[in-house]
């Protein structure tokens, strides 16, 4: 009967670590949900400054809003959202779609596609968790192989 009882107490502990996993797991897939469509509405709009400043981790944030002072600075002379110059928001608010491609505890990726100029752009945010909140540390544009952090120098 004890050895019964200790078999039923270890069942359930195990079922409740197993449902605590499952629940931060979903949590943090909602936290990602809700930042997608923040990504999305950023991505239909040109002004972008006060979404970079509470979205994205503070170092990119930092490089954004204040690029480099110097001549040689390369910097960055494209929308970040729609990976162009004159992005054609019209087109875009009509075949934007955003996913939630991969979620851990701690990092997470939302893919944004949309078609832009007869071209299907694709998007990849990178993000981290930081405390209870999700920030963006990278954007990869996957068409391009080519990376926010890269363009702006940074690692």
């Amino acid at each position: 009967m004890a050895r019964e009882m200790q078999m039923a107490v270890r069942r359930n502990l195990i079922g409740m670590a197993v449902a605590i996993g499952l629940t931060a797991t979903c949590w943090a897939a909602a936290g990602l949900d809700e930042m997608a469509k923040s990504i999305v509405g950023a991505t239909q709009t040109s002004d972008h400054a006060s979404f970079i400043n509470d979205n994205f981790v503070k170092e990119v944030a930092s490089k954004l809003s204040s690029p480099g002072e110097s001549d040689d600075a390369e910097g960055i002379d494209f929308d970040i959202f729609t990976y162009s110059q004159d992005p054609d928001y019209e087109q875009i608010r009509k075949t934007i779609k955003s996913e939630v491609k991969q979620a851990g505890d701690a990092n997470g990726v939302i893919r944004v596609t949309f078609t832009q100029y007869g071209d299907e752009i694709a998007v990849e945010y990178h993000l981290k968790k930081s405390g209870e909140r999700w920030l963006i540390d990278d954007v990869i544009y996957p068409n391009d192989d080519f990376s926010l952090r890269s363009g702006l120098d940074m690692k």
